[in-house]
């Protein structure tokens, strides 16, 4: 196959080519595909043709209380109603012919006001409709995958690049990012000896935590979206340099679903959360879990001070909305170029708030040679793909935070100030 060089507006290598990209499309479509094939997944597309993924047996349901406290803490007898509520709706769900149970296999998220319902069979989503009660909130458990770069509709693999110097100033001082991605390395040379203050989910530290990622070829996780979480850290730093951030690592290789997330969001204790993955889904709508870690979220603090959520919109080259970004009560971030137009490959439309630098970064990573990369590293990377242009923005508001504004101030100054720049079909120009 004869390769092609790649645009030169994306600020990346001219020696990546199609080959190596349909390499990389290859491993990430026969890690999904064996999910698949063992029933963890069933793959499916909108009618406009984007893609998302979903458990095939499992079914989560959102019990909502009444009133904004119970919201905040869910007392102990909200908690305790949720049994009998269950119990109703799994015997409203049998009585139309469903094999079903309530799933104790995964993390109890109960005291969140949900449950896990798993089916005998793969989902019977009209029955299930039928039987559910109307006031009932149910949804399937979509499956987040990471948001970095496709090009020619195939996803890009990183490039080695070379060292860059530790960030310096004092902006992000005194704010809490929360950055849930695929861990950290806690070894990287930029924060190893304690210059910049980087910790897993509890502000602990990172070595030896759940939140770690390892480099290659030293015990670590060698799937194709390694050292993701460890390039979001560099891109905050590199804006905010004295901000906490606080890393919570998913599960599954980095595919966290949608039964996973709210739990990880209800540990961080931040100002600012920064969600590099996404998914497009059936309906259109929210997921259901995120739409209720979100409600937690906004009930945790003052409405004038609320937690910041940034996410990453995708890219696919589609309009279709990809959740987390396309929640109103998210920043949704896309990509531009360093010419400050839309990256060809960003996602976009009117549900993208924000557009930063996304093609061609340079950034923190893993040190050594993946199994899946042609190409040695010594811990930085150059990426492309609106996971780098979310960061930014999150960067950017703790800047704003550190300097004395409110959330809510941050937020209007960043993006929602009337007569800011605007990238065409991304949203406001964050530079």
């Amino acid at each position: 196959m004869t390769s092609e060089p790649r645009y030169s507006e994306s600020g990346a290598d001219p020696e990546l080519d199609a080959e190596a990209c349909e390499r990389w499309d290859g491993l990430l479509k026969e890690r999904l595909g064996k999910l698949a094939e063992a029933g963890e997944l069933i793959v499916a597309q909108t009618a406009e043709g984007a893609e998302y993924a979903y458990r095939p047996d499992e079914l989560i349901v959102v019990h909502r209380p009444h009133h904004r406290s119970a919201r905040a803490n869910q007392p102990r007898r909200f908690v305790d109603e949720l049994p009998g509520k269950v119990a109703r709706l799994l015997e409203a769900l049998r009585a139309s012919g469903l094999e079903v149970q309530l799933d104790d296999r995964r993390d109890d998220q109960a005291h969140l006001g949900l449950s896990l319902l798993r089916f005998a069979r793969p989902l019977d989503l009209d029955a299930i409709a039928a039987a559910v009660p109307g006031d009932t909130q149910v949804g399937l458990n979509y499956v987040y995958r990471p948001t970095n770069h496709r090009f020619w509709g195939l996803p890009v693999p990183p490039q080695p690049t070379e060292p860059l110097e530790p960030p310096k100033g004092r902006d992000g001082k005194g704010v809490r990012i929360g950055v849930i991605d695929s861990g950290c390395w806690a070894g990287h040379e930029w924060w190893a000896g304690g210059g910049y203050d980087v910790g897993d989910r509890h502000g602990g530290p990172l070595a030896g935590s759940i939140d770690e990622e390892l480099p290659f070829g030293a015990g670590g996780d060698d799937f194709p979206e390694a050292g993701h979480g460890t390039a979001v850290v560099g891109m905050v730093l590199q804006r905010a340099p004295l901000a906490a951030i606080r890393v919570a690592r998913t599960a599954l290789d980095h595919l966290i679903d949608d039964w996973d997330l709210p739990g990880l969001l209800d540990q961080l204790d931040v100002d600012i959360v920064n969600l590099s993955l996404g998914t497009a889904t059936r309906d259109g709508q929210p997921p259901a879990g995120l739409d209720s870690a979100l409600r937690r979220l906004a009930a945790r603090r003052p409405p004038e001070a609320p937690v910041l959520v940034v996410a990453a919109a995708g890219n696919d080259q589609h309009s279709t909305p990809e959740y987390p970004a396309a929640d109103k009560r998210v920043i949704g971030v896309g990509s531009m170029e360093a010419d400050k137009s839309p990256s060809p490959w960003s996602n976009h439309g009117g549900w993208v708030d924000a557009a930063a630098l996304g093609s061609g970064v340079r950034t923190t990573f893993l040190e050594g040679r993946p199994a899946n990369v042609d190409a040695d590293f010594a811990g930085y990377v150059r990426w492309s793909g609106t996971s780098f242009s979310a960061p930014t923005v999150t960067a950017a508001l703790a800047a704003l935070m550190s300097q004395g504004a409110s959330p809510l101030q941050a937020r209007f100054e960043l993006v929602g100030k009337p007569g800011l720049p605007q990238v065409p079909t991304l949203g406001t120009l964050v530079d």
